[in-house]
């Protein structure tokens, strides 16, 4: 009796909670228990376990489910909330005030950080980002201390004319702290930053359009090994007065045919080898006729020179020794060590290019060294890629305008690495080059490749980490000393959309008892995105000029922001333009090898960019700054998109500038593939 009893009551028990969950019950039928007339108390007990089962799984997926949408809720909030409403042409075109910022905000924040007060604080400007060039020294606004001052001598990364071949242009260095790289586009890494991905428009259709895509030559299996094709040179005509004078000359031959895989080999070579100073020798190999090779002018990156006398030199006091083999003609270099020094004679091999052969062709030039195992290796500077000491480590070095950092080479080009070694102490090696490098680190091996130039290496002997810096540093020239006021707190991020918020920054900063010395304005303030303008319906010159005056009134300062890409004037925007129109009378801009202007793509629209090494250059440079001088008292200038950037995959063809262009904001969508794309040079 008592067992047909819990029988009934778990019929109505069930049915109960069928009529209370009607939906999980046709979900899921084969979930409810049924009662077996035959059946006994262990049944019964046994179905109902099963459904309290059920019900805790289905709990738990109704649970996920609810996660998962609360996320795709805060996901969309994030994503409307951080790229606001996508203008078309249309829009831009019917828009009723014309002098309003157009497009490109939010694409213009896929660029370049938002530089929020931490990042802003740990030396951004002044010291670290290549990005923005150190132009902080105040000068004195007369004509001959502008001229000698920041403007002439900081303006960064730019490059003569485009030069014909693979290569596109070898560039030469402004900055005196760094080598930068300064190609406005390269053939085999056509591909503009990340950042600006999504302004591609193809210029396969325009004639004169320069830049094709092509596979980076670590990625492609196909591509030749030039380790075994080449047959490398060997040494003739030696001249060795080391000894005496600190000095090895003499002539490399190249070894049985050219392979011509890489442009043309060179039949011969010229070797010198100098001990500059106890401390550091340089190695260079370059070809003997220099009339198609670029080289770095002295003037604008120093050149180590040799400090001895003829006479004064003495080969047993130098840090380090040169050797080589003639035939195939390799060398090392040697840290002079003490004959009763216990430490292995092996470890003291601070370079050695035994066992591979030398490539140098007028478009690719390679050598190899060996490396300890456990090596710790660092330097090779704004590359920013995984560890650097793992095997098959890449380290690209080209300026590369790249606002989404997540693997490859980015603003300013550092060609020179440190190796720390626990039983021989540090050493440096700098190539001192502008073209394309490649620095490639295995377990046992370093390969260095260039695409063009010569072989210019110095080695530095340390012995200590801090020595080898500074002995690098000092013969490459010391930084330019900043006014003290630029070590205060700056305050800058792109964004303000008028005078006013930026007024309200600077009184929340004074309310909350922040120190501010310096305030920077992104592009924002320009009249679309133009250089050395202002947008009259959000910064009024006069009400700019009073804010301006304000800021020096509580001995604070003002710095702009220029972009190193001139305004092509279009259509309705056809007025004159004075920069530009100036900058084409006076032949300032890079050209194309056929001598036509070259045009890239910035913010303002379609654009061309300034040859910052002709004479005359610097000098309309100049001019437009003292001319915006007298309506902006500004008290530095960033100068920005400058590696050359532009938004076209090579030159955006003579011919573009017929068709209107403005930059356009973005997607989320465009911002997700932008984060995960990469690319590399070879």
């Amino acid at each position: 009796m008592d067992s047909i009893k819990k029988k009934l009551e778990f019929l109505v028990n069930t049915q109960y909670h069928k009529l209370n969950n009607p939906e999980q019950d046709a979900s899921s039928n084969d979930s409810t228990p049924t009662v077996d007339s035959n059946g006994d108390d262990n049944s019964i007990a046994q179905q109902q376990q099963e459904l309290k089962q059920n019900k805790k799984l289905k709990n738990k997926k109704f649970i996920k489910y609810i996660i998962i949408a609360l996320l795709g809720i805060a996901f969309f909030i994030i994503a409307f909330t951080t790229f606001p409403y996508h203008k078309d042409d249309d829009d831009i075109d019917n828009d009723s005030n014309s002098n309003k910022a157009i497009d490109g905000e939010s694409h213009r924040s896929l660029n370049k950080p938002t530089y929020g007060d931490k990042h802003f604080v740990s030396g951004v400007i002044t010291t670290t980002t290549a990005h923005h060039t150190r132009t902080l020294n105040k000068p004195t606004y007369g004509d001959k201390h502008f001229v000698s001052g920041v403007i002439t001598t900081t303006t960064a990364h730019h490059t003569p004319t485009l030069t014909s071949g693979l290569t596109g242009i070898d560039t030469a260095i402004v900055m005196e702290t760094a080598t930068s790289d300064v190609m406005v586009d390269f053939g085999s890494n056509v591909l503009p930053s990340n950042s600006s991905l999504h302004d591609q428009e193809s210029n396969n259709g325009s004639p004169d359009a320069i830049g094709v895509s092509q596979i980076p030559n670590v990625k492609d299996p196909n591509a030749l090994n030039a380790n075994e094709l080449a047959k490398g040179y060997k040494l003739v005509d030696i001249q060795d007065d080391s000894s005496t004078t600190g000095s090895i000359s003499a002539t490399l031959e190249l070894i049985d045919e050219s392979t011509d895989i890489y442009g043309y080999d060179f039949k011969s070579l010229k070797l010198k080898v100098e001990y500059q100073n106890y401390n550091r020798l340089n190695l260079r190999i370059e070809p003997l006729d220099l009339s198609n090779t670029y080289i770095v002018p002295d003037d604008l990156l120093n050149r180590p020179l040799k400090e001895f006398t003829n006479g004064s030199f003495e080969l047993g006091s130098s840090k380090l020794v040169f050797s080589y083999l003639a035939d195939p003609f390799s060398f090392e270099i040697k840290r002079q060590s003490n004959s009763n020094s216990t430490i292995d004679k092996s470890s003291n091999i601070l370079f050695s290019t035994h066992g591979n052969p030398l490539v140098f062709s007028n478009q690719f030039i390679q050598l190899n060294t060996t490396l300890p195992t456990n090596h710790n290796i660092s330097g090779l500077g704004e590359s920013y890629h995984r560890y650097i000491n793992e095997p098959g480590s890449i380290r690209t070095i080209y300026s590369n305008d790249r606002g989404n950092i997540e693997d490859g080479n980015i603003y300013g080009s550092h060609p020179v690495y440190y190796d720390e070694r626990s039983q021989s102490g540090s050493h440096a090696v700098y190539w001192r080059s502008s073209s394309i490098q490649e620095v490639i680190i295995e377990d046992t091996s370093l390969t260095w490749r260039s695409l063009g130039g010569i072989i210019d290496l110095y080695f530095y002997a340390g012995p200590t980490s801090k020595e080898a810096i500074s002995q690098f540093v000092s013969s490459i020239g010391l930084p330019a000393l900043q006014p003290y006021w630029s070590l205060g707190y700056h305050q800058c991020r792109w964004g303000y959309k008028s005078l006013e918020e930026v007024e309200d920054v600077i009184q929340n900063l004074k309310r909350s008892e922040i120190p501010l010395e310096t305030m920077w304005l992104d592009i924002d303030f320009m009249d679309h995105y133009k250089d050395f303008t202002n947008d009259e319906s959000r910064y009024p010159l006069k009400e700019f000029q009073k804010f301006i005056d304000s800021l020096h009134e509580n001995n604070q300062h003002f710095v702009p922001i220029v972009d190193a890409a001139i305004h092509v004037p279009f259509g309705d925007d056809n007025k004159d333009y004075e920069p530009y129109s100036s900058g084409i009378k006076q032949n300032v801009f890079l050209k194309n090898p056929d001598n036509s202007t070259y045009i890239g793509k910035v913010w303002p629209g379609y654009t061309v960019f300034p040859d910052f090494l002709a004479s005359q250059t610097a000098l309309w440079w100049t001019e437009n700054l003292k001319n915006w001088y007298e309506d902006i008292k500004f008290d530095g200038i960033w100068l920005d998109m400058n590696e050359a950037a532009s938004f076209c995959i090579g030159s955006c063809g003579s011919s573009a500038i017929s068709v209107r262009w403005r930059a356009k904001e973005t997607s989320i969508i465009h911002h997700m593939q932008l984060t995960i794309t990469n690319h590399r040079m070879i």
